[in-house]
C-alpha cells in the first residue's frame, strides 16, 4: 500500500460551513458479523480527494481468491457488511471504498447532503488508482471477482472495458445500465437547468436526505420493525426485508456522516452521458471478461430490460432475473438475497456454504 493510505478521515463539512471529522463502525460492525478485523484507511485521488477503503483479509488456510465489491449511489461500506461476511467466511479476501461524495469519503460540495459529480472519469480514475496503488489484486494468485451494485454495476462495467485482464468474473446486482427517469423531456430541461448555471442544485424531483421513520420528539430511536412494516410503501422500491432496512437507517443515525440526499442536475447529466457511452456500437462486445448480471422484476431505480439487452451484447454475459426482488437484492429478502448468491457460487464456480434462510421480516404482497 503507498503511503498515502494512512492519512486521517478527512474533515467532512456540514451546511453551516464548519467540519465535522466522522468516525467509523466497521470495527463493531465487523465483530457483529464474525468478521476479523478490518484495514481501514484513506488514500488521495489524483485531485486529492480523499477517498475511504476497507479490507478484509480470509484466514490463511482457507483463501481462495479476493472480491472487489463497488456500491452503489448514496451507499457506503458498512451497508453490505453481511454479503461480505458470507464471502469471507468462503475464503475471500474483501476490497471496497466510498465513492467520492458519497460515505465517509470526502464531499464534493459544501452542502454534503448533495451527490455530486461532474464526469464518471473521476470515478473510474478513483477505482483506478485504489486497485493499482492500494489493493493487491494486480499481483496477487487467486480467483478476482468484481461484485457491484446499481451505479457501481455500471462503473464496473466500464472499469471492465478499459482494464481489461485484470478481473475474473464480475457479478453486477441492478446494475444501473439505463434508469427509469432517462426520458428525453427530462434529459432536456436537466441540461437547460444546468446550462443555466444550476448544475449544483438538486436534480428535479430529488430532495435530501430523510429517514422513514422518525419518532415525535427522539431523533435517536430508530423504531422497530412494526413501524418499518407500517411503512413498507417508503422503501418498498428498495427492499421487502423490514430488518434489514431498519438495520441501514440505524448505521446512518448513529454516523449522520453517511447520509446522502438527491443527485445534482450535474450528477445526472453526468450519468446520461456515461450511460450514452455504453450503449455506443462495439462497447459491450469489446469487453471479454465473464459478465453476470442479476435483475429485480420489482425495480423501479433501474431498467431490467435494459439488462438483459446488455447482457446478450456482451462476449460473455448472462443475465437471470428475480421477479419477486427490489432494487437492493443484496439487502433483499433471504429467498432473493441467497438465491443472488447462489447464482453468484455457480457463475464463479466456486461453492458457498450459505446461512439457512430466513423471512420473518419479509413483508411483500403477491
Amino acid at each position: 500500500m503507498d503511503s498515502q493510505t494512512r492519512s486521517q478521515p478527512p474533515p467532512t463539512p456540514i451546511g453551516n460551513g464548519e467540519c465535522r471529522h466522522p468516525t467509523s463502525g466497521l470495527e463493531a460492525l465487523s465483530l457483529e458479523q464474525g468478521l476479523p478485523s478490518p484495514t481501514e484507511g484513506y488514500f488521495a485521488a489524483k485531485d486529492d480527494t480523499k477517498i475511504r477503503y476497507a479490507h478484509w483479509q480470509a484466514s490463511g488456510s482457507s483463501r481462495q481468491g479476493a472480491v472487489l465489491y463497488l456500491n452503489g449511489r448514496t451507499e457506503f461500506i458498512e451497508k453490505t457488511i453481511e454479503t461480505y461476511a458470507i464471502l469471507c467466511r468462503n475464503g475471500f479476501d474483501i476490497w471496497t471504498l466510498d465513492w467520492r461524495g458519497q460515505g465517509l469519503s470526502e464531499r464534493t460540495l459544501i452542502d454534503p447532503d448533495k451527490g455530486h459529480i461532474t464526469d464518471y472519469q473521476d470515478y473510474l480514475d478513483d477505482l483506478d488508482h485504489f486497485v493499482q496503488e492500494v489493493t493487491d489484486l494486480p499481483s496477487r494468485e487467486g480467483k478476482i471477482v468484481m461484485l457491484a451494485h446499481s451505479m457501481g454495476g455500471h462503473i464496473g462495467l466500464r472499469y471492465l472495458h478499459d482494464r481489461p485482464g485484470l478481473i475474473d468474473h464480475a457479478v453486477f446486482s441492478a446494475p444501473m445500465l439505463d434508469l427509469s427517469v432517462n426520458k428525453a423531456p427530462l434529459r432536456w430541461l436537466n441540461t437547460m437547468i444546468k446550462n443555466l448555471g444550476f448544475g449544483e442544485h438538486y436534480a428535479i424531483g430529488t430532495k435530501p436526505f430523510r429517514f422513514v421513520y422518525n419518532a415525535p420528539g427522539d431523533p435517536t430511536d430508530n423504531g422497530c420493525v412494526e413501524d418499518y412494516r407500517d411503512r413498507i410503501d417508503r422503501f418498498k422500491v428498495l427492499t421487502h426485508d423490514a430488518k434489514r432496512f431498519m438495520d441501514i437507517q440505524k448505521m446512518i443515525r448513529l454516523n449522520p456522516a453517511l447520509a446522502l440526499g438527491g443527485p445534482t442536475t450535474r450528477w445526472l447529466d453526468a450519468t446520461f452521458q456515461s450511460l450514452n457511452l455504453t450503449w455506443t456500437q462495439g462497447y459491450a462486445e469489446a469487453i471479454e471478461t465473464p459478465v453476470l448480471i442479476i435483475g429485480g422484476g420489482r425495480d423501479e431505480v433501474v431498467v431490467t430490460k435494459r439488462q438483459e439487452d446488455m447482457a446478450k451484447r456482451l462476449r460473455h454475459g448472462q443475465f437471470k432475473l428475480f421477479r419477486q426482488a427490489a432494487h437492493e437484492l443484496l439487502i433483499e429478502c433471504d429467498d432473493v438475497r441467497l438465491g443472488f448468491l447462489e447464482a453468484f457460487s455457480t457463475f464463479i464456480d466456486h461453492p458457498l456454504d450459505l446461512p439457512a434462510p430466513d423471512v420473518t421480516h419479509c413483508i411483500r404482497a403477491s
